[in-house]
């Protein structure tokens, strides 16, 4: 495929496009300034004006890119511990009527149907929260951020501008819970590049990155 350099008039980064996207404006890949791709007979006028051009020249006065703002961060929320809670007493239950009935007992079932609620349920609070330490979404009004792991940390960016498809995802108890899973896709990806599970208001959090998109 024919392509065309040219380089950006402000700081002088140098950029190709195809050959039939002349005469429309790209935005500057470093600095993000309009810049309109020149048609192939002013190639070599571009690269002299280039040559001129310094390097690094910071925006004019009260040219000034606005700072980012962040709008919202989230983790996934406490409500998770119904998960853990539900299994904790299906197991709890079998636990203390296999033990309750072998002994023909039913304080020592009883006791053991306590007991192994009181770890079923530090299990799962444990369980939410190395979750929610280990995932954070940040949401800002240029793009979403997430953030995975302890230890070792992960980070996914998408730019608003980039985002294709925002997508909620609930179970049945979830939509009661009004809990969900968030993803985010962008055309450059074919898969999804963020996933956050078991946030709280996720319809919310998808409209207001929708609202920053459209």
């Amino acid at each position: 495929m024919k392509e065309i350099e040219f380089p950006c008039p402000r700081c002088g980064k140098q950029m190709k496009a195809p050959v039939e996207y002349a005469g429309r404006q790209v935005n500057c890949i470093s600095c993000k300034q309009k810049v309109l791709i020149p048609a192939e007979s002013q190639r070599q006028l571009a690269s002299v004006q280039d040559a001129k051009v310094p390097r690094n020249v910071p925006p004019p006065p009260g040219d000034k890119q606005q700072p980012e703002q962040d709008l919202y961060q989230l983790r996934p929320s406490w409500k998770l511990l119904y998960e853990g809670m539900v299994v904790g007493l299906v197991a709890s239950l079998g636990l203390a009527g296999v033990i309750g009935s072998s002994n023909g007992s039913i304080g020592v079932g009883f006791l053991v149907f306590i007991l192994s609620m009181l770890v079923f349920s530090g299990l799962a609070a444990l369980s939410v929260w190395l979750n929610r330490l280990g995932n954070l979404l940040k949401v800002t009004d240029k793009r979403c951020i997430l953030q995975q792991g302890i230890l070792s940390r992960a980070t996914s960016e998408v730019r608003h501008t980039d985002v294709r498809n925002v997508r909620v995802k609930q179970s049945f108890i979830n939509r009661l819970l009004n809990l969900g899973t968030l993803e985010v896709s962008t055309a450059a990806q074919s898969g999804i590049e963020i996933t956050i599970k078991g946030i709280d208001e996720p319809h919310r959090i998808r409209h207001l990155i929708d609202s920053y998109h459209d």
